[in-house]
């Protein structure tokens, strides 16, 4: 199991130690924080630093407050609980190919459907993770998007694509010579 120091966290994400510290503080980073083993070895998990990196794309990108943000991040990753083990393989493959400088015609997409209640309105945070083609339409989708029509009208659909978030990641840990192959090969 890989576990990174505070630093190498905080590194990879692009955020310096204060910075974390104080969104940390204030409830603005995703749940998966730091994680202790049974041997008391303690550390952050990289889908920790990869949580936290979305976060902070949900903020810059989209325009959602900290706090929601970092909920948003987390949410994504647990639902459904099986959705991070699901498209992990495709997040490690896309991200490969980006860091790699090659082209990715299908990057996994990960965010929010708001229905206009209100984007801390939990049950209106509807998230997902889809796959765009060549042709920029939906043809691969996981999650709750089967329900869609059932539901009051979409405001508003906000995506980060977390093959290229995986794919900073992953450049990051070469250019700082942290190891992280075990991670993209299990996840």
């Amino acid at each position: 199991m890989i576990l990174l120091t505070r630093e190498q966290h905080c590194l990879l994400a692009g955020l310096d130690i204060e910075t974390f510290k104080s969104l940390k503080k204030r409830g603005h980073v995703p749940k998966h924080d730091d994680y202790e083993t049974s041997d008391g070895r303690r550390g952050y998990l990289p889908e920790a630093t990869l949580l936290l990196m979305m976060a902070l794309e949900f903020h810059h990108s989209c325009g959602l407050s900290r706090e929601v943000a970092a909920q948003v991040a987390w949410s994504c990753y647990i639902v459904p609980p099986t959705l991070h083990r699901s498209i992990f393989p495709a997040i490690a493959k896309t991200s490969l190919r980006i860091a790699a400088g090659k082209p990715v015609n299908d990057p996994i997409m990960c965010g929010l459907i708001d229905r206009g209640v209100g984007l801390g309105a939990r049950e209106h945070d509807r998230k997902f993770a889809l796959s765009l083609g060549d042709d920029n339409r939906v043809v691969r989708f996981q999650g709750v998007i089967q329900d869609l029509p059932k539901r009051a009208p979409i405001r508003r659909v906000l995506l980060v694509n977390i093959s290229e978030i995986a794919a900073r990641m992953r450049i990051a840990a070469e250019l700082n010579a942290i190891d992280l192959d075990e991670y993209w090969q299990e996840g």
